[in-house]
């Protein structure tokens, strides 16, 4: 395949890295004047299709009963068990049963879980010290010269009820990639990162965006 799944996840967070000062780039610009995402349309994908989803989970990962999820939107929809994943550090999202640990080459410090094809991958990531519309901004500008990535659109949505812009495209063989750059509500200065990579088939997935929790909430959640 022209697209190469297993390095996605890493040259976007270099991207970030390097735009936001991470890795000696320069440093992001801060004010919202003039910003490429203030005028975006919202992301849809239509015509969504729920295949049979299959039933085994990972050992490290804590299973849910028979579900129905959402996403924000309303389009798109998951019915069957879910897993949750996730840490104190990237984040928490539940995820279909049966995705298993997955891990990006030549990069370290994700969430990542994929379907045993290791093809539809759900990744979460956090970035200190960069705020969302940054990380988004600087982003974006790299995703823009990807010549495999076509129909690159941004939106400012709510994601879980959480602040958060959201990038999308799609590639040539058939893949689609969502990005959502998260606020940290207890450290604005913050940002979470969700990408989902999937397939026509896969699009289900998107309903799992509407789980995300940050580390705060999803204690609190497990506390009551």
């Amino acid at each position: 395949m022209k697209r190469i799944l297993t390095s996605i996840s890493a040259l976007l967070l270099a991207a970030i890295l390097t735009a936001c000062g991470g890795m000696g780039g320069p440093a992001a610009r801060q004010d919202d004047s003039g910003s490429m995402l203030d005028s975006m349309p919202e992301v849809t994908v239509p015509d969504i299709e729920i295949p049979e989803v299959g039933t085994a989970g990972s050992d490290n990962a804590q299973n849910t009963d028979d579900n129905v999820i959402t996403d924000q939107s309303g389009d798109f929809v998951y019915e069957g068990k879910l897993q949750q994943i996730g840490d104190d550090t990237n984040g928490y999202i539940q995820v279909p049963l049966g995705y298993l640990p997955f891990q990006d080459e030549d990069v370290q410090g994700l969430t990542q879980y994929s379907d045993v094809t290791g093809k539809n991958i759900v990744t979460l990531q956090s970035f200190k010290g960069t705020d969302y519309k940054a990380a988004a901004e600087n982003l974006r500008n790299y995703l823009s010269s990807e010549e495999d990535l076509d129909g690159l659109t941004g939106a400012t949505v709510q994601i879980a009820d959480y602040n958060a812009l959201q990038l999308y495209g799609h590639y040539a063989d058939g893949f689609f990639i969502v990005i959502w750059l998260i606020e940290d509500p207890a450290n604005p200065a913050d940002t979470y990162y969700l990408a989902l990579e999937f397939d026509s088939e896969h699009q289900y997935l998107m309903a799992c965006s509407s789980t995300f929790q940050t580390p705060e909430d999803h204690a609190a959640q497990t506390q009551s």
